[in-house]
């Protein structure tokens, strides 16, 4: 058996050999070589190539190739005759190599490519930003068999995107579920649950340092919604108001300390915001915000530097606190509101129309800065 296994093994090796010496005379012919050689394998017929220059024919003489009568060494005489003395070697045509798509420019800010997470995993957002001359990403994830288990993940990478860095993992502390992105006020990221009943408390991470810090205010804007129209609302819902600027109103406008003016509006309305210039209308003295006290309402907006920040904050997909009321007084500049809870909301659309028309999407109830 070993001497039959050697015997093709031979037999393979001899055939190879015989088909490289057959390509190389090949190729030495058709380059301008002539000389005689016989090739002998087992079986093989013997072929002598003629060593006699053959004349030049002019190109009228020279023979077409689909002369049938020519053999396959008439053919190369036949194409040699059509070169001219001093010929160089064909030209090589490189293969064109494609060039790589352009990478598609990540938009910066908040982004719904991962909404819908996968089998494995839920997200709560993604944000994306140009940052030095990398781009960093971060995505809210949890488990979809054990949502408690939630974190953050970071990773970056460079301008064209072809290199990704390592993704990093933060755990969310305490496990308190799936974290929807409200905001980033660099460098923090402000987080939160989404839970039907109980107030939902913000996480805030550190996307320098990658810590979780302790929360800080809540960015809440001077806009206010109606209790009954939040009661029993499911998350994800759109409340629908026209702004009037009277109690009939849904949601209402307000003024932290009773300036009107649209440039202290548009102020106010930039993140994290500044509710912390809240007047109590009931004692001058008192600049808490909190559940259980009066604000002032405004008329509403139809245009200026109010409504573009309004417009950058709907654009954004950011989520926002705003106070709930369950009382008001007055009508106009005289409007006042009072707070019996905070929301979080996004803002969906705006209409400037006279009067004006606002959707805004809840969220859950916010645990600041103080709810029952």
């Amino acid at each position: 058996m070993n001497n039959i296994r050697r015997f093709w093994q031979w037999q393979h090796r001899i055939t190879a050999l015989t088909k490289m010496v057959v390509i190389l005379a090949t190729y030495l012919l058709s380059t301008g070589c002539q000389f005689t050689s016989s090739v002998a394998t087992t079986g093989a017929i013997q072929t002598t190539v003629p060593t006699t220059t053959t004349p030049v024919a002019t190109p009228s003489e020279v023979p077409t190739q689909n002369d049938p009568s020519l053999t396959k060494i008439a053919l190369i005489q036949a194409d040699q005759a059509t070169r001219t003395a001093g010929d160089h070697w064909p030209t090589i045509t490189a293969i064109p190599i494609p060039t790589l798509e352009p990478a598609i420019t990540p938009v910066p800010g908040f982004s719904g490519d991962c909404a819908g997470g996968d089998r494995k995993y839920i997200s709560g957002g993604c944000w994306s930003d140009h940052r030095g001359s990398d781009y960093l990403f971060v995505t809210s994830q949890a488990l979809q068999t054990d949502p408690t288990q939630s974190w953050l993940q970071v990773y970056t990478a460079t301008q064209d995107l072809h290199d990704l860095g390592p993704r990093q993992t933060y755990a969310v502390p305490g496990s308190p579920g799936l974290l929807y992105m409200s905001y980033v006020d660099w460098p923090r990221m402000v987080l939160t649950t989404q839970s039907q009943n109980t107030p939902n408390p913000q996480f805030v991470f550190n996307l320098v340092t990658r810590m979780w810090e302790t929360a800080g205010l809540c960015p809440i804007v001077p806009l206010t919604v109606q209790a009954d129209a939040v009661t029993g609302l499911q998350t994800r819902a759109v409340i629908s108001s026209s702004l009037s600027g009277t109690a009939s109103d849904r949601v209402g406008w307000l003024t932290w300390a009773g300036d009107f003016s649209d440039t202290v509006l548009a102020h106010s309305l930039v993140l994290p915001g500044d509710s912390e210039t809240y007047r109590n209308p009931d004692n001058p003295t008192d600049h808490t915000l909190a559940a259980g006290k009066w604000v002032q309402g405004r008329l509403p907006v139809l245009g200026g530097p109010a409504t573009t920040a309004l417009t950058d904050l709907r654009t954004s997909y950011v989520s926002v606190v705003v106070p709930v009321w369950d009382q008001a007084s007055g009508i106009g500049a005289r409007l006042r509101y009072h707070v019996s809870d905070f929301v979080w909301i996004s803002f969906k659309t705006y209409n400037t129309a006279n009067p004006p028309l606002l959707e805004v999407r809840y969220w859950g109830r916010a645990t600041c800065p103080s709810s029952p």
